[in-house]
């Protein structure tokens, strides 16, 4: 079925990636069939605390794709842009920005991925959080095709995302100095959010007092963590970037490095790495088991009953798992 993608693919083919990315994103209850043989083939580790993933977050509008035109300049490994959209994009990139970053580091899927980068954009088709449902198959590839460094984009939905902390080792939150309503709002969550936060467009009216704004959300949030007894071993440092002139990069990437370097320092690469690997088994697992217990005539029938009010839920759930449990035991 896709034997071809994994001859490419193992012989390091650039186009057998992105066609493994298009086969994940078209048959996603196949995804796993493909990455499973692909791992057999390749040999290569999930786990492996040799990779480093970096998260860029924040609302739109503000310079994210920017500024990863800028990493890439420094950074080398796999790219994944997630697009605000309701369909699918395989291949290139939808948003003005999105075209600079292709432009600029010369390194899209389309020319092979030159430079040692390989960038994909793909929807988020009304995914929350700010990134795809393929995100994490998209990284296992990358990972199996022997990347050392990926960057994810999200979206940027204009609120809180919070599902790239789950999947990216180093989160950098990017602000500017028109964010004070942003700010505001993610105030309380700022330090489960961001690891490095950036504020872009430094140069514009405002920029000194939203950098204070920050600073006090951040300071006023470690003493409330440390008051309730939370060790906080990592404080966000806030750069300075004008992004489009390269302002601030050379700061940003030694606050990326040092973060990087607390990360092994105190073993969360390797934590981190487990956490997303287990979701993807448990959630793996769990879509296997439900198309099994679809075809139960005891699940149809209980859910009938469900559907036409004749039972409650909790009830009808209990009577499902005892009824596996039985036949399990």
């Amino acid at each position: 079925m896709f034997e071809e993608i994994v001859e490419g693919f193992v012989k390091g083919e650039k186009r057998a990636l992105s066609k493994a990315i298009s086969f994940v994103e078209r048959f996603p209850d196949k995804a796993h069939l493909l990455i499973s043989e692909i791992s057999k083939k390749t040999g290569r580790n999930l786990i492996s605390e040799d990779i480093y993933i970096l998260g860029i977050t924040g609302p739109p509008g503000i310079g994210k794709s920017t500024l990863v035109s800028q990493l890439l300049k420094r950074i080398k490994g796999g790219v994944i842009l997630c697009d605000p959209s309701s369909v699918k994009v395989e291949g290139g990139a939808i948003l003005g920005d999105r075209i600079r970053i292709h432009i600029e580091s010369s390194s899209s899927e389309e020319n092979g991925g030159k430079n040692g980068v390989f960038i994909r954009s793909i929807g988020t088709r009304g995914e929350k959080g700010g990134i795809s449902v393929n995100t994490n198959d998209i990284i296992n590839l990358y990972i199996l095709f022997g990347f050392k460094n990926i960057i994810i984009e999200t979206a940027g939905t204009g609120q809180t995302e919070t599902e790239i902390s789950k999947i990216a080792d180093t989160v950098i939150l990017v602000l500017s100095p028109e964010s004070g309503d942003e700010i505001q709002f993610m105030k309380s969550g700022i330090l489960e959010i961001a690891d490095i936060i950036v504020l872009n467009k430094a140069d514009r009216p405002m920029a000194d007092r939203i950098y204070n704004e920050i600073r006090i959300a951040l300071d006023t949030a470690h003493m409330v963590m440390s008051g309730i007894g939370k060790d906080i071993k990592w404080k966000p440092p806030i750069i300075k970037t004008i992004a489009k002139d390269g302002v601030g990069i050379d700061e940003l990437m030694l606050a990326i490095e040092q973060h990087k370097d607390f990360l092994k320092n105190s073993n969360y690469i390797l934590e981190k790495r487990k956490e997303r690997v287990e979701r993807d088994f448990v959630s793996g697992l769990t879509k296997k088991i439900f198309e099994v217990l679809e075809n139960l005539q005891i699940y149809r029938k209980v859910r009938n009953e469900v559907l036409e009010g004749k039972k409650d839920p909790y009830s009808a759930i209990e009577e499902v798992y005892k009824f596996i449990s039985q036949k399990m035991s």
